[in-house]
């Protein structure tokens, strides 16, 4: 299993990296559970962080920090499931912690898949970043055209 793992880390500060961001998925899956939304909102970072990164470090951070958190939620194991709200949170507090401007957004759309479906499942919502003005991860524009944003972070 590890063997499958070490493509992934280049240096130490790859696995560091990976180690913090397993524990912010704990953290933040565990907050999920027991506190509300507006008061997990407080505890990540609202603002710019005062950290400031070279360029070529951010760079790093926009493709290692996504990739790592998938690694992990990919698993599918407990409560290191694929979760959209989850995923943004966690990438959304590494990339505020190191100085990128990002923003969390949330959206609702009818499920059109089900024709007599219960009011459950009648809406579904999902969670996305938005990086400079720009969906990140995204299909440009979809989850912008596809869900209609209700709530974003900061504002």
């Amino acid at each position: 299993m590890l063997k499958r793992f070490k493509h992934h880390f280049q240096s130490i500060r790859d696995v560091v990296l990976f180690v913090h961001i397993f524990c912010w998925i704990s953290f933040i899956s565990l907050l999920l559970k027991v506190v509300s939304f507006s008061r997990l909102l407080k505890w990540l970072p609202p603002g710019r962080a005062k950290i400031s990164r070279s360029t070529e470090v951010q760079k790093r951070l926009l493709e290692k920090v996504p990739a790592y958190t998938d690694l992990i939620l990919r698993r599918n194991w407990w409560i290191y499931r694929p979760n959209c709200l989850k995923r943004a949170l966690v990438i959304y507090r590494f990339f505020r912690h190191y100085g990128i401007d990002v923003q969390v957004c949330m959206g609702v759309r009818k499920n059109r898949d089900l024709d007599n479906c219960s009011t459950d499942e009648y809406l579904q919502g999902h969670a996305w970043l938005m990086v400079d003005g720009n969906p990140f991860l995204e299909n440009i524009g979809a989850a912008e055209t596809v869900y209609t944003p209700v709530f974003s972070f900061p504002r």
